[in-house]
């Protein structure tokens, strides 16, 4: 395998895991609900992103050339806020939904609950 071969895996043997630990923090913060598509678009434009540095700094160190490392680097930056942007596309009507149902208390409310 050449440099960048090895450079690309080794970062991503990085960004892989550390993208869906904060794939998981980021859901436990605030839930995704706008179903399995918004779910999986926030996981994989979440390990894109978080990958960007690993990946970069792997290729460095393996020599590659520094164009090949900026277009690789523009690469991820350009896939991740992709992804982000379609699970944004599914996340969006789902929060406007939750927002209508749960309008919080009212006065009417208020004056019916007997508190």
């Amino acid at each position: 395998m050449d440099n960048y071969t090895n450079g690309l895996i080794i970062g991503m043997l990085i960004g892989v895991p550390l993208g869906l630990y904060v794939a998981v923090v980021s859901n436990r913060h605030d839930k995704v609900i706008g179903g399995v598509a918004a779910q999986i678009f926030h996981v994989i434009g979440v390990i894109f992103v978080v990958s960007i540095l690993p990946t970069t700094l792997a290729l460095v160190f393996s020599k590659v050339e520094f164009l090949r490392v900026v277009l690789n680097a523009l690469a991820f930056v350009a896939l991740g806020y992709t992804m982000l942007f379609i699970h944004a596309y599914f996340e969006h009507p789902a929060r406007e939904r939750a927002k209508q149902e749960d309008r919080g208390w009212t006065a009417e409310k208020a004056k019916s609950s007997g508190l």
